[in-house]
């Protein structure tokens, strides 16, 4: 029942969220960069840059990193004799 109410009120700020987000990309064309800056500086305010930095690193680290083990894994597949 605890559970139940958290995630109501998160999933409320979420489509909070989502019913303001075609008013930010209204007021410019959807190919200027300068949507993208409001809608990160709206971001911003309830997200520090650093952190939002510091996550965008580490899934590109691990994503980066889980495609270079398969293409290891896939050459090393292709050599006979190896298994």
């Amino acid at each position: 029942m605890i559970v139940q109410l958290i995630l109501q009120v998160i999933f409320g700020l979420i489509l909070k969220g989502f019913d303001n987000l075609p008013t930010w990309v209204e007021n410019s064309s959807f190919y200027d960069m300068t949507t993208l800056f409001r809608f990160l500086d709206k971001a911003f305010v309830i997200f520090p840059v650093d952190l939002f930095f510091t996550c965008i690193a580490s899934i590109t680290f691990w994503l980066s990193l889980q495609f270079v083990w398969a293409v290891v894994e896939w050459v090393y597949n292709k050599v006979p004799g190896i298994n």
